[in-house]
């Protein structure tokens, strides 16, 4: 891959992290990765991965991690809008301070190309009806949207000055197998283990917040193209560019199990974004991505693999 031998993926274990780490095993290039384990499970990394326990904040593992490293994935974050409105602290200590201690290295390791998971989070609350571009205003709404917007910023800033390639791709809803029932769950995760236990999905305020649900594979996918690609020091929505309301979204996930149930609305929660739909032209421009999976057969997938977990 562009000349690419060694990796370091931080959140190796995690959701998107894991699948990346194996993917890139399977390309023949030798993965490190890095892991607090803190919200994920070593099992889900293929025996070739050579994964470090630690934190990204911690200098001595994260230097460990990173010798000999052409490329730098960087996933490791503390993740969720609502959780993060009660731990900013650790929200910003691993996701901005974390970020900068992986600079750091990643300069005095010789790093060539530093790729950043980044969030739609950080664009906050846009009009309905339009798609997001990646030149939209950045008025985060919570704590997280504003720790990933800081580190983006010190990505671009500090990779201009140290002479490393980045690309900071924003990720809007992914999902799929593999993501972990928890207080992070996304949305369609939350619903499908509801629906399982036969209790209802329940939805906060009128359930027509617009989501972009983009499958983990074709997320994996755009980082392999960003990997790949001579494309550097840019920006890039990771969407489908189709939008679906949490409303609609509950029927799919009933109709997948064939369920009787009906949703439950509850309140509105702050901090939640009522619209977030990718503009996904720039991705396509410059890296060839289009979104892929069709989301009802993403959720039949999705909803398949939880029931085997159990």
């Amino acid at each position: 891959m562009v000349g690419f031998s060694r990796v370091l993926v931080t959140g190796a274990a995690g959701f998107i992290g894991s699948r990346v780490s194996n993917r890139l095993l399977e390309a023949g290039l030798e993965v490190i990765g890095l892991d607090d384990l803190s919200n994920s499970n070593e099992e889900t990394l293929s025996p070739g991965v050579k994964l470090l326990k630690g934190s990204v904040t911690d200098p001595s593992v994260t230097r460990e991690a990173i010798a000999g490293v052409d490329v730098v994935l960087h996933f490791a974050a503390r993740i969720g809008t609502r959780e993060s409105a009660a731990e900013f602290l650790r929200d910003g200590d691993t996701n901005i301070m974390g970020t900068l201690n992986l600079l750091s290295l990643s300069r005095d390791a010789g790093v060539k190309r530093f790729i950043y998971a980044s969030t739609a989070a950080v664009y906050g609350e846009v009009c309905r009806g339009i798609r997001i571009s990646e030149d939209h205003e950045l008025r985060p709404l919570s704590p997280y949207g504003i720790s990933k917007l800081a580190a983006e910023m010190y990505v671009s800033n500090i990779c201009a000055s140290i002479g490393v390639d980045y690309l900071i791709l924003r990720y809007f809803n992914v999902y799929g197998p593999g993501q972990r029932h928890g207080p992070y769950a996304g949305v369609i995760t939350l619903f499908a283990g509801l629906v399982m236990n036969n209790k209802p999905p329940v939805l906060f305020g009128d359930g027509e917040q617009i989501r972009d649900f983009i499958h983990v594979d074709d997320v994996v996918r755009a980082i392999i193209l960003g990997m790949e690609s001579s494309v550097r020091n840019e920006v890039l929505n990771i969407g489908t560019g189709i939008p679906c309301s949490v409303n609609s979204l509950a029927t799919l996930i009933l109709k997948s199990r064939a369920s009787a149930l009906e949703p439950v609305h509850t309140p509105a929660v702050g901090q939640e974004i009522a619209y977030s739909l990718a503009e996904t032209g720039r991705a396509e421009k410059l890296l060839g991505f289009l979104a892929q999976k069709d989301l009802y057969e993403g959720i039949c997938e999705t909803v398949n693999w939880i029931e085997s977990q159990s």
